[in-house]
């Protein structure tokens, strides 16, 4: 069976300074594989504050969590699950307002 993404959020919007986790649910036979993605590129290498975490599970990589959000966190994220049937992918918009204005990013 194919993989697919059920359910991701369509976006999700805070302030700077705020944790996020964004869930990615995803099911499929075989188990699908997932990757997150900010914008086109791999999310998780090289900024100790953003991790992939395991789902209730014991799943992995299906909650992307970013601690301290900033603005350079505001961004399309995309979910992809993949197995040997295929793959499908879902995106979601984090929107983040910055300090000191009152516009809503992204």
């Amino acid at each position: 069976m194919k993989a697919f993404v059920s359910h991701l959020p369509l976006s999700t919007r805070l302030s700077v300074g705020g944790d996020v986790k964004i869930h990615c649910a995803v099911w499929g036979y075989t188990e699908p594989n997932v990757t997150w993605y900010k914008g086109g590129e791999p999310v998780g290498d090289g900024d100790s504050r953003v991790r992939l975490l395991a789902d209730d599970e014991k799943r992995p990589n299906r909650v992307l969590a970013i601690d301290n959000v900033q603005e350079g966190d505001r961004a399309e994220y995309s979910c992809t699950a993949r197995n040997s049937h295929g793959r499908m992918e879902r995106t979601t918009v984090l929107r983040v307002r910055g300090i000191d204005t009152h516009s809503d990013g992204y």
